[in-house]
């Protein structure tokens, strides 16, 4: 959940994602910020970055380097 909160995601793409109902992905946020001290969602982002539970927000998901449509390799 954490790691999602990281991602910037918001409580229906949570619950898409992780096959939830928004109620339950909403209760489950409330009680995360509450352990975390009451923090905002900002803050829940920014402990989860440190934490190192964000992926790499660099590429894509679901694609590697390389593989993006239209991009062809390095022809030498």
């Amino acid at each position: 959940m954490l790691g999602h909160l990281g991602a910037g995601l918001a409580n229906p793409q949570i619950a898409a994602r992780m096959g939830l109902a928004p109620s339950t992905v909403k209760d489950h946020v409330r009680a995360v910020l509450g352990k975390l001290g009451g923090v905002n969602r900002v803050q829940a982002a920014i402990i989860a970055d440190r934490a190192g539970l964000v992926a790499d927000r660099r590429e894509p998901c679901g694609e590697r380097s390389g593989e993006r449509s239209g991009e062809e390799g390095d022809a030498r």
